[in-house]
């Protein structure tokens, strides 16, 4: 959940910066020596208020089938084959990136009809929904933390280095859809960070040592907050039991 979110915001900041200025991600000491900009993307919290039913928010889970279309540039309307089976429950496109329903497609029968062309090559993922599955699905809001970190010799540069960082990372957080969404370790449970948005939580400046050299640090607490959904879905197992036959009997009271 955390790597992912790393790994796009540091390619977000690919080519940004000269050479010289290394860009890492993670948890990170600090640089030997040169100038460096860190993404680390520290913890996921999920806020629970006192006394709050936890079980409010978790529900019933199905099983799911995906197909995927590739657009050619001109096509808005995209049938589905006659052998899958279940309702369309949400589209993607690209994948990973939810549509609204009403304003970016409408269902129509076996169809999704997208109220804007996609571009040739992009991928239009349709999710349909089967049978009630053994498990459940919990959605509430959330929010990660993420540290953006720049390192040099004086104040004026590490200003300089976050401050070109942070205009490459919020537009970065807009495109970049669902966090997560593949099954952890091959097991039935699946969790997302729905809709992400960015917010700036705040900043602040430091010197800091690296083994006998001195570095200024200028930070920036960089809030990402969305809807955190963790679903577990299996095919369920448990044996069925029905009833033969139900017999009546009658008996008189004296």
């Amino acid at each position: 959940m955390l790597a992912p979110l790393e790994a796009h915001l540091v390619a977000a900041l690919a080519g940004l910066h000269p050479p010289a200025v290394a860009v890492v991600a993670g948890p990170w000491p600090g640089p030997e020596s040169g100038e460096a900009i860190a993404i680390h993307a520290a913890s996921l919290a999920v806020p629970y208020g006192d006394g709050e039913d936890r079980d409010a928010t978790r529900g019933p889970t199905y099983t799911d089938a995906v197909h995927t279309f590739a657009a050619d540039g001109t096509a808005t309307r995209f049938a589905l084959p006659d052998e899958l089976e279940g309702a369309i429950a949400a589209v993607e496109s690209p994948a990973g990136h939810p549509l609204r329903a009403g304003d970016d497609y409408v269902v129509e029968g076996r169809a999704i009809h997208l109220l804007d062309t996609p571009p040739a090559g992009r991928a239009v993922v349709a999710i349909l929904a089967g049978e009630r599955a053994d498990g459940f699905v919990d959605r509430r809001p959330a929010e990660a933390r993420v540290l953006v970190t720049a390192w040099a010799a004086t104040a004026v540069r590490a200003d300089a280095i976050l401050d070109r960082s942070l205009g490459a990372v919020f537009p970065a957080v807009l495109d970049l859809g669902d966090i997560g969404g593949r099954r952890l370790a091959a097991s039935p449970t699946t969790l997302r960070l729905h809709a992400p948005q960015a917010y700036l939580a705040g900043i602040a400046r430091a010197v800091n040592a690296v083994g006998d050299r001195r570095f200024v640090t200028a930070a920036a607490d960089v809030t990402v907050r969305g809807q955190l959904e963790l679903a577990v879905t299996r095919t369920s197992t448990r044996p069925v039991r029905t009833i033969d036959q139900i017999g009546y009997r009658s008996r008189v009271i004296p």
